[in-house]
């Protein structure tokens, strides 16, 4: 049987999951001493960078599946970290806001937070980073076009 050329170390999805999973692993184990996940910190520090949300935009913006995101949201309300709101007469529009307490942890956790993209971006210049940024982003992107076009 002949194998196909086929090089897992300069595989995309290989590459990504290798650094993600890294990355995501050591980053969870400093949450885990504040008592947070990662699929949390995500859920968390997207409402404090929008300074409140619905729902469906902290599924939309995290990636999260929406009935996951409303399970980390009850434990979070139960903690007293956030708070819904009904807004006007729509119950269905419920808008998600850190409490004072919820903005405390997400502010004590940023600066450790930050270690955790210095430290992979070690020996990059200032523009490499910001390219790396921009392509991740754009890889992101290209995935919807993906679904797009399985969808069609």
């Amino acid at each position: 049987m002949t194998r196909s050329k086929f090089d897992l170390t300069s595989f995309v999805p290989f590459l990504l999951n290798r650094a993600g999973t890294t990355v995501a692993a050591k980053f969870s184990a400093l949450l885990k001493e504040h008592g947070i996940d990662i699929t949390t910190w995500r859920v968390i520090a997207s409402v404090y960078q929008g300074g409140h949300m619905r729902v469906g935009e902290v599924a939309d913006f995290t990636s999260i599946e929406l009935w996951t995101v409303s399970r980390v949201l009850t434990k979070l309300e139960k903690d007293g970290l956030v708070v819904r709101e009904r807004e006007g007469g729509d119950a269905r529009a419920v808008t998600i806001k850190l409490t004072d307490e919820g903005m405390r942890l997400i502010e004590s956790l940023i600066p450790q937070a930050r270690k955790f993209e210095v430290i992979p971006l070690n020996g990059f210049s200032a523009e490499e980073a910001k390219q790396l940024r921009r392509l991740l982003a754009r890889l992101y992107d290209n995935m919807a076009e993906l679904d797009a076009a399985k969808a069609s």
